[in-house]
C-alpha cells in the first residue's frame, strides 16, 4: 500500500515541540520541560525542574518567559553557580535554542523548537506593522490633498454666488401685469347721459 505525499511529510517533518532542558551525558537523557512564564530549578521538590544531584542548590536558579518568546537565565544564589555555553551567569542572560547549559556539575542543553516559527510570526507581524502606517500615512496625505482642494474651492468662489438669486428677487421692483379683462369705468356714457329717452 503506497503511502500519500502528506503522510510522508508530516513523518519527515520536524514537529515543533514545547521548551525543554535535556540531560547531556548520561546514558539515558532525562528532558524537562519548562513552564509557560517562570521554571524554578532545584533539588526541592517545589520547583518545576527537580534534578537532585550533591552540585545543584535547594532553589539553584530560575528560567524566565519573557515577551516575544524569549527566555532568561538567573542564577539564585548557589554555591556552585550556573553556566551558559561555559560561563558563568553573574546576573540574567538570555538563552537561546541550541544553549549549553551547567547547573553545578549537571550539564544540559536547552531546546526551543517554536523559537523559529516565533522568528517567522515576528517578522510577518512587522512586515504587516509596516504596510498599515504606510496605507494610513497615504490615505492622511489623500485626505490632506482633498481638504487643501476643498479649501481654495471656498477662497475662488463669491460668497453672494448662493444667495445672489434670492437676493435680486427680493430687491426687485414688483411690475404691474396687465389684466385681460378691463376694469369697469366709474364715469358716465358720453354726454353726460344717464341712461333713459330723450
Amino acid at each position: 500500500m503506497g503511502v500519500s505525499l502528506f503522510e510522508s511529510w508530516g513523518r519527515t517533518a520536524e514537529r515543533p515541540r514545547p521548551p525543554h532542558l535535556k540531560t547531556v551525558g548520561d546514558a539515558a537523557p532525562r528532558e524537562f520541560v519548562l513552564a509557560w512564564y517562570t521554571t524554578s530549578v532545584g533539588t526541592e521538590a517545589d520547583n518545576v525542574v527537580q534534578i537532585v544531584h550533591p552540585s545543584i542548590s535547594p532553589h539553584h536558579a530560575r528560567i524566565v518567559r519573557r515577551r516575544l518568546g524569549r527566555y532568561f537565565i538567573s542564577d539564585l544564589e548557589s554555591a556552585t553557580g550556573t553556566f551558559v555555553n561555559g560561563r558563568r551567569v553573574a546576573r540574567t542572560k538570555r538563552i537561546k535554542s541550541g544553549d549549553a547549559i551547567q547547573f553545578g556539575d549537571v550539564r544540559l542543553v536547552f531546546i526551543d523548537t517554536m523559537s523559529r516559527y516565533r522568528d517567522k510570526a515576528s517578522r510577518l507581524r512587522g512586515a504587516w506593522a509596516f504596510v498599515v502606517i504606510l496605507l494610513s500615512l497615504l490615505v492622511g496625505w489623500e485626505f490632506d490633498r482633498i481638504d487643501r482642494y476643498l479649501g481654495q474651492l471656498a477662497q475662488t468662489t463669491p460668497k453672494q454666488g448662493m444667495a445672489g438669486p434670492r437676493a435680486s428677487m427680493r430687491n426687485a421692483t414688483p411690475v404691474a401685469t396687465p389684466s385681460a379683462t378691463p376694469a369697469p369705468s366709474s364715469q358716465g356714457p358720453p354726454g353726460g347721459a344717464t341712461g333713459g329717452a330723450p
